[in-house]
């Protein structure tokens, strides 16, 4: 019979839990190794600036986040995507060079997880578009000598293909011979018209399919509302979820709690998961736990992604 105390240490367990799994883990997402932090960029790095009513804004220390985590840019409403960056549905999260007369522009992101060598295999994959006359070369470093880049290859448009169209988007794929890389470097090589290049994403080129529990949550397959990662959606994630009820970090609103944020926090909500900051409650990604995230949880409810259990149904 369940006692009032096991109830109470189940929820106490839960919550000290909670404290390990409230935020977004960096790294992998859905199998995927994704770079987690700008570590460096010149002068001039921007957005595209074709969002209808928006110029384009330089990146600072709070949009570094437009080439983090997943690839983000070109998505609608319902999330498919087109492959088509300045569609007024799609969101602008890109960073990188249009404007000539600015030479050797670059941007350095960092892997938290290294990324290793895979033989006969892609290793790593940039999500990008660029103009018909743009080049730029791609280089690699280790955390045991970091300042020194070895090129891996070239990104180079083509008139009337992909890339080379401006904002259709392109996965350029490259292989090393080096393990542990965890620094990427894209260097612009041409400034003139027709040069403009912007980066959505960084991330390993291969996909990884769990075989564990642990494995189900160390490379991203949680289902949304499976809170303390268990494969299962149950009483334990209701208890943690209602711990967080009625909180908010949204970095725009000044009566949310931000004491969990870098300083500078990232400009906005979305920029906020993208950084890995988010509230691991906040199921649809708001910013704020509420009646929402409730109905997300519902909808998951008793779901299960054990990769051991027959009965449950597979994310990957």
């Amino acid at each position: 019979m369940f006692t009032r105390k096991f109830f109470f240490n189940v929820v106490l367990f839960v919550v000290i839990v909670g404290v390990f799994s409230d935020s977004a883990i960096a790294g992998y997402v859905r199998g995927r190794n994704w770079a987690d932090s700008v570590v460096s960029y010149t002068e001039y790095i921007q957005n595209s600036g074709f969002v209808p009513g928006s110029e384009a804004e330089l990146m600072g220390p709070s949009t570094t986040w437009w080439v983090l985590g997943p690839s983000d840019a070109d998505m609608d409403p319902n999330g498919l995507g087109n492959g088509y960056a300045w569609d007024p549905c799609d969101m602008d999260y890109v960073a990188g060079w249009r404007y000539p007369n600015q030479p050797h522009q670059e941007i350095v992101v960092r892997f938290d997880i290294p990324l290793d060598d895979v033989s006969d295999a892609n290793s790593v994959v940039i999500h990008m578009y660029c103009g018909p006359y743009a080049e730029a070369s791609v280089w690699v470093a280790t955390d045991d000598d970091p300042d020194n880049f070895i090129q891996i290859g070239t990104i180079a448009g083509e008139e009337g293909r992909i890339p080379g169209t401006s904002g259709y988007f392109y996965d350029a794929r490259f292989n090393f011979t080096i393990d542990n890389v965890r620094y990427i470097k894209v260097h612009r090589e041409t400034s003139f018209g027709g040069t403009g290049m912007f980066f959505d994403s960084f991330a390993s080129a291969d996909v990884i399919e769990p075989t564990s529990r642990a494995e189900v949550a160390y490379y991203g397959w949680c289902i949304t509302s499976d809170l303390n990662k268990d494969c299962y959606v149950n009483l334990l994630d209701f208890a943690l979820f209602t711990t967080n009820w009625l909180t908010c970090n949204n970095p725009t609103d000044g009566n949310c709690d931000h004491s969990s944020l870098p300083d500078p926090p990232p400009s906005i909500c979305h920029g906020l998961w993208q950084s890995s900051y988010g509230i691991g409650a906040d199921l649809n990604h708001d910013c704020y736990i509420d009646v929402s995230d409730l109905a997300v949880f519902t909808e998951e409810w008793l779901e299960c992604n054990d990769p051991c259990n027959p009965n449950c149904t597979p994310t990957w």
